[in-house]
């Protein structure tokens, strides 16, 4: 499943997009806030507190909404989406949508280039979600055309891009309600299609 390490979260950051992998375990642990309670759980998802981390389950399909959980004497949102397990994927498609391979080794061993744990099938039931304070599921879409989209959003990624926007604010006076995303998640495919031939893009 998914494994989503922490080592602290800014007292403004309120929501965090957990992606859970069916029928197997899905971690959130964040190493300043222990979890302490679950207190609301959408339809088709089961959550619990271990180790004072989050544990999420779900046994399938398209289930997403939002957690509500206490960490750290801090409630958090929790935005839980299922995804399609990356071994679902039939050389490089996913229901006719095209996304490519990654290299199946990590670049210089590092976490962050292992292959994903599978990809959130974007349609209109989630695409409005809240993935993190200021930015819903469809910013971060590829530009690929496609009537089913798929696509692979990181959490830490958000986080950052909510510090960055807090500290442009704070530091600078710089107000405004979100970034513009140009191009956020970008398949394989569509990156050797615009010339970036590589399995190690994390765009």
């Amino acid at each position: 499943g998914s494994r989503i390490q922490l080592d602290a979260l800014p007292p403004y950051v309120d929501r965090l997009l957990v992606p859970v992998v069916p029928q197997t375990e899905n971690t959130l642990q964040i190493g300043t806030l222990a979890a302490g309670e679950v207190i609301s759980v959408p339809q088709g998802f089961d959550v619990r507190v271990r180790n004072g981390g989050i544990v999420a389950y779900a046994d399938g399909g398209d289930a997403a909404g939002y957690a509500k959980v206490r960490m750290g004497g801090r409630e958090l949102t929790l935005t839980l989406v299922t995804v399609v397990p990356y071994g679902e994927m039939h050389n490089g498609t996913l229901d006719g949508y095209r996304v490519g391979e990654y290299n199946a080794v990590p670049l210089k061993g590092l976490a962050q280039y292992e292959r994903p744990k599978g990809f959130i099938r974007l349609s209109d039931a989630n695409d409005d979600l809240w993935v993190s304070d200021h930015y819903r599921m469809r910013d971060f879409q590829c530009k690929l055309d496609g009537t089913t989209k798929y696509l692979v959003v990181r959490t830490d990624a958000l986080v950052k891009l909510e510090i960055l926007q807090h500290e442009l604010a704070a530091q600078h006076g710089l107000q405004f309600d979100r970034f513009t995303i140009m191009s956020g998640y970008r398949t394989p495919y569509y990156n050797a299609k615009i010339g970036n031939d590589t399995g190690y893009s994390r765009h």
